[in-house]
C-alpha cells in the first residue's frame, strides 16, 4: 500500500501541511517553554518585587489599599491580589494614565516595594508572540490558519504511521537516534509524532478557544453562561451597552473564566461612581465566609456598582478548575448579585476551564514539566521533518519537492481532508487555494515540465 497512489496522495497533503505549521509551530514550542517558565524565570529577575522577609501577621486590606492609595493618587485602583504566602508580597493591579501597572506591597508592613508594567516582561513578550505573533488580529487569523492545518497534520501523519506488513507496533512506536539517513529520520519522526499526536490535538483545539473566528465568533458565544441568570431584573441597560466579564481582565492578568467573558456584569440596584458603604475588609470577610482561598478582588466600577471576587484557574489563582468560582455583591447593601461557579458552565464552559489551564502549565509542578517534554516533542518532528525534507532534496535547483502522486487520487484524498477542517473556515479556505495553486502547478507541469516549476 505505501507505493498506491492514495497513501501517495495522503503524504502529499502531509507535506502541505508540515510546510505551512512548521515555522508556527517550532515559534508556539519555544515560546510555550519560556511561558511554562514563568515562575522561575520572573523569581530570579523580579525576586526583590515578588519576595519578603516571613513575619507574623498581615495588615488588612484595606491598609494597603489606603498605603497605594496615598502613593499613587492618581492612579485607578482596579483588583487587589492577596498574598497566600507569608513569604510573598501582595499585589494591585492600577492604571497609572492609560498604562496597566502592577504594585507590590509587602503585606506586614504595607510597605510599597515598587512597580512593574506586565507587558515589558519576557512572559508578556513570549505570550503575545504565542498569540499573535506581534501582527494583532492579522496574526491571530494565521495561528488559526495553521492550527486547522495541524489538524489536518495529525490525520494524515498517523495515516502514514499505521504499521506496515510485518512491522510490529513496538518498533514502530520506539523512536531512535537518527544516523544520518532518511529512513532513521523518518522512524524517529514518525515516533515521536505518534506519541505527541494526542497531546498536539489537544493543545490545538484548545488554543483555537482564544482565536478570533473559531473561538471569538462561534465557540464563547454559543457556550458562554446566560447572560439573563447573572443581570439584575431592574437594569434598563441593553446587553449591549453593559460591561462584560472582560473588562475584569488587565495587561498580563486573566482574571475571570473563559466562559464567563462574554457575559455582562450584574448592575447593582444603585450603581454609583464611589466604592460604597461595603468596605474590601468586609468583602474579604465575606469571601473567606463562601469559602474561597486563592482568589482576587475586582473593586466596583463606576458603571456596575459592585464587588467581584474571582477564584479562576485561567488566572492561576486555584489549580482545581472544579473550584472556579465568581461571586459580585452590591457595593451599598452587600447583597450578593450573582453566584456563577463551576457547575453552572455549560459543557464547553467546563471543558475549557479545565482545558486552558492545562495548556497554560497551570495546574501545577507536573504540568509544567509535561508541556515542556510536549513543546521539545513539537521541536523534534520539526527538526526531523526538515531533516528528511534535506536529504531527499532535488539535487538541481532549490524548490520545495512534495512526492508526486497520480492526477485521479488526489482530489479525493483532497477532499477527504478537507472535510476534516471544515468546523476551522481560515483553515478550509486556505485548503481551496493550496489546492488552486496545485492544480494551476500540475497543469504548467504537464508543458514546462518539473525542472520548470
Amino acid at each position: 500500500m505505501s507505493g498506491g497512489i492514495f497513501y501517495r496522495a495522503i503524504w502529499r497533503w502531509h507535506f502541505y501541511a508540515g510546510l505551512i505549521v512548521a515555522p508556527f509551530f517550532f515559534i508556539a514550542a519555544v515560546s510555550g517553554i519560556i511561558m511554562a517558565l514563568k515562575s522561575p524565570i520572573e523569581g530570579a529577575v523580579y525576586g526583590d518585587l515578588l519576595f519578603v522577609s516571613e513575619q507574623q501577621g498581615i495588615l488588612p486590606a484595606s491598609d494597603q489599599l489606603a498605603a497605594v492609595s496615598h502613593t499613587y493618587p492618581n492612579a485607578a485602583i482596579n483588583t487587589y491580589i492577596p498574598s497566600n504566602d507569608p513569604g510573598l508580597s501582595s499585589q494591585f493591579l492600577v492604571t497609572l494614565g492609560d498604562v496597566d501597572t502592577t504594585v507590590f506591597v509587602n503585606p506586614h508592613s504595607g510597605a510599597i516595594l515598587g512597580t512593574l508594567d506586565p507587558a515589558t516582561t519576557l512572559y508578556s513578550f513570549a505570550k503575545t508572540l504565542h498569540g499573535t505573533l506581534f501582527l494583532g488580529s492579522l496574526g491571530e487569523y494565521l495561528i488559526e490558519i495553521a492550527a486547522g492545518f495541524g489538524v489536518l497534520l495529525i490525520v494524515t501523519g498517523v495515516f502514514l504511521w499505521m504499521p506496515k506488513r510485518g512491522q510490529s507496533l513496538a518498533k514502530a512506536l520506539t523512536p531512535r537516534i537518527p544516523r544520518g539517513d532518511r529512513r532513521s529520520w523518518r522512524r524517529l519522526h514518525s515516533a515521536v509524532g505518534v506519541w505527541i499526536s494526542i497531546f498536539l490535538l489537544f493543545f490545538l483545539i484548545s488554543g483555537l478557544a482564544w482565536t478570533s473566528i473559531w473561538g471569538g465568533k462561534f465557540v464563547q458565544p454559543w457556550s458562554s453562561f446566560p447572560a439573563e441568570r447573572s443581570s439584575p431584573p431592574n437594569t434598563t441597560l441593553t446587553h449591549e451597552h453593559l460591561l462584560t466579564h472582560e473588562h475584569l481582565n488587565h495587561e498580563g492578568h486573566k482574571s475571570v473564566s473563559w466562559a464567563l467573558e462574554q457575559t455582562p456584569l450584574p448592575i447593582a440596584n444603585n450603581a454609583e461612581p464611589s466604592i460604597g458603604q461595603i468596605t474590601i475588609d468586609e468583602i474579604i470577610a465575606l469571601a473567606d465566609a463562601a469559602g474561597f482561598t486563592g482568589y482576587r478582588v475586582h473593586l466596583p466600577k463606576p458603571e456596575t456598582g459592585a464587588w467581584t471576587v474571582v477564584a479562576a484557574t485561567i488566572s492561576g489563582d486555584i489549580s482545581d478548575p472544579r473550584r472556579d468560582r465568581t461571586i459580585h455583591w452590591d457595593s451599598q447593601t452587600g447583597d450578593v448579585l450573582a453566584d456563577i461557579g463551576f457547575s453552572d458552565y455549560s459543557v464547553m464552559g467546563k471543558a475549557m476551564a479545565a482545558g486552558i489551564p492545562l495548556h497554560q502549565g497551570g495546574l501545577g509542578s507536573w504540568n509544567i514539566v509535561t508541556n515542556i517534554i510536549f513543546c521539545l516533542g513539537v521541536i523534534t518532528i520539526i527538526i526531523s521533518g526538515i531533516a528528511m525534507w534535506w536529504i531527499r532534496r532535488p539535487t538541481k535547483g532549490f524548490h520545495l519537492s512534495p512526492p508526486d502522486v497520480g492526477v485521479k487520487a488526489w482530489p479525493i484524498a483532497s477532499v477527504v481532508l478537507l472535510g476534516v477542517s471544515l468546523l476551522v473556515p481560515l483553515t478550509a479556505l486556505a485548503i481551496l487555494m493550496v489546492l488552486m495553486a496545485d492544480y494551476v502547478g500540475r497543469y504548467l507541469q504537464r508543458f514546462f515540465g518539473p525542472r520548470s516549476l
